[in-house]
């Protein structure tokens, strides 16, 4: 979590709530880094997803937590499709630690970012209300953008290679098949620890 230096202090109660909220998380970041060092199989993003949609930004806005020691951004999301479980009234939104209010910006390191009217995939936490509602943080959003050249959409993201939606939609709802065949068959899923 990063505070913009360069904005005016709040004032002592605040400001000692803001630092408190960064050291704790700070403190915590070794050990979400180490869990977190190696990327995310598809398999590993869909085995924990509670929900992966498509959709749009209609929304994006920030504020201060009632008690005034950190910022939320929340971001509405207008479902297109789902490919994992549907989200009822086909509308969502993220809430997510960090943004800007006034000339007060906070950061959080790994969260992901949203523009208005983005197209985006999202693999979903249980509780699409938490701090990162989605997996991975970063690793479970995703840009659907339109190919320059041939005018078709693809899966954008920067930590992985770029593909057709079409290819990426197929492999994710084949995965999402094959995970719910094995666990009505009790197998259940264990996703992969190998690099």
């Amino acid at each position: 979590m990063r505070f913009d230096s360069r904005r005016r202090q709040l004032g002592p109660g605040p400001t000692i709530g803001c630092l408190a909220v960064a050291m704790a998380l700070l403190l915590a970041a070794p050990v979400a880094a180490h869990e977190t060092g190696r990327k995310l199989t598809d398999d590993e993003l869909v085995a924990r997803s509670s929900n992966i949609v498509r959709g749009r930004v209609t929304n994006l806005r920030s504020e201060w937590s009632l008690d005034g020691t950190h910022i939320y951004t929340f971001v509405d999301i207008r479902v297109d499709e789902s490919l994992k479980r549907s989200i009822p009234g086909n509308r969502l939104t993220l809430r997510l630690l960090g943004g800007a209010v006034g000339e007060i910006a906070m950061t959080v390191l790994g969260t992901p970012e949203f523009e208005r009217d983005e197209e985006v995939l999202l693999f979903l936490e249980k509780n699409t209300r938490s701090f990162f509602p989605t997996v991975g943080r970063h690793e479970g959003k995703l840009t659907v953008a339109t190919d320059a050249q041939t005018g078709g959409k693809r899966v954008e993201a920067s930590h992985r290679p770029s593909e057709t939606l079409q290819n990426f939609r197929s492999r994710i709802t084949g995965l999402v098949a094959s995970q719910a065949a094995r666990q009505s068959a009790g197998g259940g899923f264990t996703p992969s620890t190998a690099p």
